[in-house]
């Protein structure tokens, strides 16, 4: 392999590892967004529960 080939096999290996870093990185904060959605489903759906009521008249 010549160089100038050589040199273009190393950067399509780098590029591919550095979007396989990409990748993982964005998988990770995918699951810490879920997460957070977890968290604020737990607080804000028994406030909807407790303001629905109120409009109803039940508190």
């Amino acid at each position: 392999m010549n160089n100038q080939a050589s040199y273009a096999q190393e950067q399509s290996q780098s590029q591919t590892a550095q979007l396989e870093t990409n990748l993982a990185d964005v998988e990770q904060q995918q699951l810490e967004l879920l997460k957070g959605k977890t968290v604020l489903k737990d607080i804000v759906n028994p406030i909807h529960k407790e303001t629905s009521l109120l409009k109803m008249g039940k508190r």
